[in-house]
């Protein structure tokens, strides 16, 4: 009786990784290396006003930064020209900063480039601070996934922003993030939010998010000037 000479092939491993030396994929493997690398991020901050915990600037870079230098990523920012408007009906003024965010991997050299943008209101001359580190903050939760269905980090009350209207503004502006392809479809997007803050509809941080979202999946340039007054919510 002839002997077989058939080999049976071990499946292949879905987890194992391909051998590359493409920078770009690396370079991912890399972020989502630190993505699952984080572990739960603590809130050592507190909002008396509102009574709640929330995870702070400080809280989210520092469970976040040794990560990235494990992998041999750095992070750059680079702030903009400031824009600045008084919040009306209050002493407040809010300071809106766009922001360049370089993220490097210093084995290959290969890096990306972010666009983003920190929102941060105050009285005095702290608003340009909150800004910063407001937005860096939230890049990096963004980024990396970092939950935040349970971090209202915000002066105002959500629940005391007027319910439908804040429910329909929420649905328009989410259909129009959908419908939208090209730059001046952001563009008008961008529009839309701020017009819904103006009438508190939505509140700042909610605006604030949608704004940094939207500038930076729209790739809208920092040099984009909003025209505040036109309507919104029609079709």
């Amino acid at each position: 009786m002839a002997e077989s000479n058939s080999i049976t092939e071990k499946p292949a491993d879905k987890n194992k990784k391909t051998p590359t030396d493409n920078p770009k994929v690396l370079f991912h493997r890399k972020l989502v290396a630190v993505r699952d690398g984080i572990s739960r991020i603590p809130k050592n901050g507190f909002n008396e006003h509102h009574n709640y915990a929330y995870a702070t600037e400080a809280d989210v870079v520092e469970g976040i930064r040794g990560l990235l230098s494990e992998q041999g990523l750095s992070m750059t920012i680079e702030v903009t020209i400031s824009r600045y408007r008084e919040k009306e009906g209050s002493k407040m003024v809010v300071t809106t900063v766009p922001m360049v965010i370089k993220i490097t991997d210093i084995d290959t050299g290969y890096e990306e480039v972010y666009e983003w943008e920190g929102s941060g209101e105050d009285p005095g001359d702290k608003g340009l601070y909150k800004a910063i580190t407001g937005g860096q903050k939230y890049f990096l939760m963004k980024t990396f996934l970092v939950p935040t269905g349970d971090d209202p980090e915000r002066a105002e009350a959500t629940s005391a922003l007027p319910a439908k209207e804040n429910k329909e503004a929420h649905r328009v502006i989410r259909e129009y993030i959908e419908k939208a392809k090209t730059v001046e479809d952001f563009k008008e997007v961008y529009k839309c939010v701020t017009q819904f803050r103006k009438l508190g509809h939505i509140g700042d941080a909610e605006a604030e998010y949608y704004h940094a979202s939207i500038t930076t999946m729209g790739k809208i340039t920092k040099t984009f000037v909003e025209v505040p007054d036109e309507s919104v919510g029609q079709d």
